[in-house]
């Protein structure tokens, strides 16, 4: 019976995708006094804002790659690995290029457990950004900021930077992390 369900399931979230897609294309949700598709599903079926993002991301991919909604619909995926792959597809920096990949993600989409999967789309997803995290990183670098604020003689600190100021921040406080130690450790 749990096999039963569960491929019905896997048929019921490849159709609820069709549907969420068809809907926002018709543009139901302003009929239904909503600004958009994900504020109907939202008030209308009360998803939670998880659930709204994971659909109306799986509708986007199923009508993208039809592929991945009918290995959904025949049962050869779980919703789990379907939501991954939507997940991959809606990320800004490498989704366009997980058309390119999908026949071999689908592959182990059906051989693999959900977690051996998740690992591997996120492995996919960091080779596929290798520019992007790199962009991200120089981002931080140049938007680096740090202020410290005095007010009723007690110190405020604030900041954000790189990986790399992180670093040498951190082992500037860790320094006086350790002096201030060793004085509360004499004191006692």
């Amino acid at each position: 019976r749990l096999r039963e369900l569960e491929i019905r399931r896997r048929r019921d979230e490849a159709e609820l995708a069709a549907l969420v897609h068809a809907a926002e294309v018709a543009g139901d949700f302003r009929a239904h006094g909503h600004r958009s598709i994900r504020g109907m599903l939202r008030a209308e079926l009360r998803w939670s804002e998880a659930e709204v993002r994971r659909r109306t991301q799986t509708a986007r991919l199923v009508v993208e790659h039809p592929g991945v909604g009918d290995h959904l619909a025949d049962g050869r995926i779980g919703v789990a690995q379907a939501h991954t792959l939507a997940r991959a597809g809606a990320h800004p920096r490498v989704g366009r290029q997980l058309g390119d990949h999908l026949p071999v993600l689908l592959d182990h989409a059906i051989q693999f457990e959900h977690a051996d999967f998740e690992r591997l789309v996120g492995h996919w997803r960091r080779i596929a950004d290798a520019d992007g995290a790199h962009r991200d990183a120089a981002a931080n670098h140049a938007n680096r900021r740090l202020a410290l604020v005095e007010a009723g003689g007690v110190g405020h600190l604030s900041g954000s930077g790189g990986a790399l100021d992180t670093a040498e921040l951190t082992e500037i406080l860790r320094h006086y992390e350790d002096a201030e130690f060793r004085t509360d450790w004499d004191a006692c």
